[in-house]
């Protein structure tokens, strides 16, 4: 009897717990979201609360853009190089 006891407790202990660990993992994947990618990502700068990169930005953050790297004039461009 001791014997059966042992295992069953064992069996309770060490199976048990992977069962009902795999059904909650089962549950919460039974029915996924489906989305097209352009709405994931406005879902996850919503949750996030992080404005995109071309958000907030404002002229004076894009003149000190202008004064640490220079325009487009200064740097020339490749069209303007091969002439």
């Amino acid at each position: 009897m001791s014997a059966a006891a042992l295992l069953l407790i064992l069996f309770l202990f060490c199976v048990v717990p992977f069962a009902v660990l795999y059904l909650i993992v089962e549950d919460e994947t039974a029915d996924p979201t489906t989305m097209t990618r352009s709405e994931a990502e406005k879902l996850a700068r919503e949750q996030s609360g992080r404005p995109s990169a071309h958000e907030d930005r404002t002229a004076e953050q894009n003149a000190d853009d202008a004064e640490q790297w220079g325009t487009a004039d200064d740097w020339g461009s490749e069209t303007n190089d091969r002439q």
